[in-house]
């Protein structure tokens, strides 16, 4: 494909073809839903099914209503603490600056949020912060385990890119990997790294 191909607008005129061979940022894709009146919350695979509907039938398909607290459940403030490995996972959890300073304190500077612990803090309600740390380092310790590698979600595309490439060619450098991912993702296509052969 030529190198002054340029990626179609996002608006409602582009064709559904063309929306599903181009890789969209969220905040593109939220800009979109803002303008057509699609609601912007969930996950960004959620958005681009709304999108998808929209773009081929003209209907707005409703949000999912946010998650409303149960009187069962307890009132953590996730904005302030304080935590301990006591603290419950609710509905209302968010992933703030002191939930991460907590998750540091307990892991090490190490800690970072995966893919599996997303899932496990959003799947596991009732259970508390010192599980989902037992469920991380369970996962820190199978990423030693040879041949071992982590999920990843079919739309962490660049994720997906980023590993292969550094799996075919381990003497680059990450800089090298992004640079890669950056020239093709506006191009057509599934954006898939493939060895370029000579």
């Amino acid at each position: 494909m030529s190198a002054n191909y340029q990626k179609p607008a996002l608006d409602n005129r582009i064709s559904v073809e063309d929306f599903q061979q181009h890789y969209w940022l969220k905040k593109e894709l939220a800009k979109f839903c803002v303008e057509n009146n699609l609601g912007t919350s969930g996950l960004k695979m959620e958005m681009e099914t709304r999108i998808i509907t929209f773009l081929k039938t003209g209907e707005r398909v409703a949000v999912k209503p946010g998650k409303i607290h149960s009187r069962n459940e307890p009132i953590v403030n996730y904005h302030k603490g304080p935590f301990s490995r006591a603290t419950p996972i609710t509905s209302t959890l968010k992933r703030t600056r002191v939930v991460r300073e907590f998750f540091i304190q307990e892991i090490g500077t190490k800690f970072h949020f995966t893919i599996r612990l997303n899932k496990y803090l959003r799947e596991n309600i009732g259970k508390t912060f010192g599980d989902a740390i037992e469920d991380w380092l369970k996962e820190d310790h199978l990423k030693n385990q040879p041949g071992y590698k982590s999920a990843i979600v079919p739309q962490c595309q660049y994720n997906q890119y980023i590993r292969d490439y550094m799996a075919e060619k381990p003497e680059s450098s990450f800089k090298e990997a992004v640079e890669s991912w950056n020239s093709i993702r506006d191009q057509k296509g599934d954006h898939k790294f493939r060895t370029t052969v000579k």
